[in-house]
């Protein structure tokens, strides 16, 4: 029984007494706090590639249409906001509801 619960945390064993909190709240905790933290963050690496690629595609399926609007006046900061506009109203959408 000690087993399962040192594999487990011991959430619901760290009543029984001190010994069986020493041996849960050791390296296996350290463990299972450094393989949550490398899985987080292997996320957010794979998140922002995902994100990056993603921009990359539309900006190269719009470059003919940048390309046309500067040579028909529009400033390069307004072609940007084209291009960036729908993606930054997405990103916030998905925060908004992310968050709640």
């Amino acid at each position: 029984m000690l087993g399962i619960a040192a594999f487990f945390g011991g959430l619901w064993l760290n009543r029984v007494g001190p010994r069986v909190v020493a041996l849960t709240g050791g390296f296996l905790y350290g463990l299972g706090v450094f393989l949550l933290s490398a899985m987080a963050a292997l996320a957010l690496l794979l998140s922002a590639v995902g994100i990056f690629a993603l921009v990359a595609n539309i900006v190269a399926q719009k470059t003919r249409e940048i390309g046309i609007r500067i040579a028909l006046g529009s400033t390069i900061r307004q072609a940007m906001v084209n291009i960036g506009g729908p993606g930054v109203r997405s990103s916030a959408l998905g925060l908004i509801l992310g968050r709640y």
